[in-house]
């Protein structure tokens, strides 16, 4: 990662390379999160970490958009597999 910090102190002219460390961050930081997931995956199958439950009082405003995000991710899941039925 300390060649990305390089790149992004770098005044880059050509596009195509901003673009390409513009690429590499972003794919360092899912591949950071997804090895920050898979960590706490396995301390909670190890019994190391403890989950609970426990109610959230949540925002009206919140609550309606994050049922809008789930209807959206549905619908575009739908027309995935719709797409996928066609091209087989």
């Amino acid at each position: 990662m300390r060649q990305l910090e390089v790149l992004r102190l770098e005044q880059l002219d050509d596009p195509q390379l901003r673009w390409a460390r513009d690429v590499l961050g972003r794919q360092v930081g899912h591949m950071t999160h997804l090895v920050d997931d898979l960590t706490e995956v396995s301390r909670i199958t190890r019994g190391r970490l403890e989950l609970r439950r426990d109610y959230v009082v949540g925002d009206t405003r919140f609550t309606r958009w994050m049922a809008s995000m789930i209807w959206r991710r549905r619908r575009q899941m739908r027309q995935m597999q719709g797409k996928r039925e066609t091209n087989a």
